[in-house]
């Protein structure tokens, strides 16, 4: 290609690039129209991958404070059940309550 030809398809907006609805493809949809489809649905999952990190960061900062009114040993303990750590005869220990006479 010569150079005048390339810098024209440096100009063309490229295609959208995306996912229809499940069924829409059945629909008989035109170009435009898919195009169209693409754009809302990749600005919208922009919105909810924002949305969705907002949410995340807000469980955090509620796990983070929740854990603040644990104790030391809690606080280790709990460590220990996350890491997977804790034998199972040791797990029963932790949930039964002591036995009444």
């Amino acid at each position: 290609m010569n150079r005048m030809a390339l810098q024209a398809e440096d100009k063309v907006e490229p295609k959208a690039r995306g996912q229809l609805y499940p069924k829409w493809r059945e629909l008989g949809l035109s170009k435009d129209q898919i195009e169209k489809v693409y754009r809302i649905r990749s600005e919208h999952q922009a919105k909810v991958a924002k949305l969705q990190a907002e949410i995340d960061k807000l469980k955090k900062e509620e796990r983070a404070e929740a854990e603040k009114i644990l104790t030391p040993a809690q606080k280790q303990r709990l460590k220990e059940l996350l890491s997977g750590a804790v034998t199972e005869p040791e797990k029963d220990k932790a949930v039964k309550p002591p036995e009444k006479k």
